[in-house]
Formats: structure tokens, C-alpha cells, sequence
């Protein structure tokens, strides 16, 4: 395997770590967060409500993320939940077997030199979604 691929592996796995380890700190209120721009600006950026979301939803108190932040608990969040769950799997049967399987993620970032063209109109149709909602959200 490649040292460049080997090396992107390790440092998704680190970054999965401290998400899950950012996630119980969470939901044990062991870290706090404030919006810089509702606090400077009185407007909802459109990241408002999404840690408040991030809290519920590992409380599945589905409901209350929904209230939070609708597309980030409908959408977002799930999509990133099934990205990581598919990258890890590969990395850990990549490393087991010693077979060569692209994830997504990888596919994304270009690792194997694929075409990721349609990948990178899906993530660009999100970051306009995501945008509008958050300028919508503050009429």
C-alpha cells in the first residue's frame, strides 16, 4: 500500500477518535460553545444550532435536533455518520485482508487519481443548500 494512502488513513482515524471523544464531552457538558456571529452580529449563521443539535441527536431526542437545526439532523449529519462508517470499514478490511478498496472519503480527496467530479457537485449542492438555509432561517 501506498505510504500516502497509509498515512491519510491514520489521520482519519485520529480525526474519528477525537470526534467520538468530542462527542462525549458533549453530552457530558464538558465543553461549552457560544456563535460569534449571534453573539456580534444578532444573525444565525448557518452552523446556529448545530452542537445543540449534535447533543441531541446522540440523545436521540430527534425532535429537539429537529428544532435545532433541521437540515443538519435530516440531511448533514447522517450523510457524515454514513461516510465515516464506510471509510473506517474499508481502513480496518484494508488493513486486515491486504486487499486495495477506495472509500468514498478517498474517492473525494483524489487518493486514487479517480474521477471525482460528481462528487464534488453532490458536496457543492450541499454547501448551497446548507447556505441558503442559513440565510432563510434569519426572516
Amino acid at each position: 500500500m501506498n505510504k500516502k494512502i497509509k498515512l491519510f488513513s491514520y489521520i482519519r482515524l485520529a480525526i474519528y477518535t477525537a470526534a467520538i471523544v468530542a462527542a462525549v464531552m458533549l453530552i457530558n457538558g464538558k465543553i461549552t460553545t457560544s456563535c460569534y456571529w449571534n453573539e456580534k452580529f444578532g444573525i444565525l449563521c448557518p452552523t446556529c444550532g448545530m452542537t445543540r443539535a449534535t447533543i441531541n441527536i446522540l440523545r436521540f431526542n430527534l425532535r429537539e435536533a429537529i428544532n435545532y437545526h433541521v437540515v443538519y439532523t435530516c440531511i448533514i449529519f447522517p450523510l457524515l455518520c454514513i461516510l465515516a462508517i464506510n471509510d473506517i470499514y474499508i481502513v480496518i478490511k484494508r488493513s486486515i485482508k491486504k486487499n486495495f478498496e477506495i472509500s468514498v472519503i478517498e474517492k473525494i480527496c483524489g487518493i486514487n487519481n479517480s474521477k471525482n467530479g460528481r462528487y464534488i457537485v453532490i458536496i457543492f449542492m450541499l454547501v448551497i443548500v446548507f447556505v441558503t438555509y442559513g440565510i432563510i432561517r434569519n426572516f
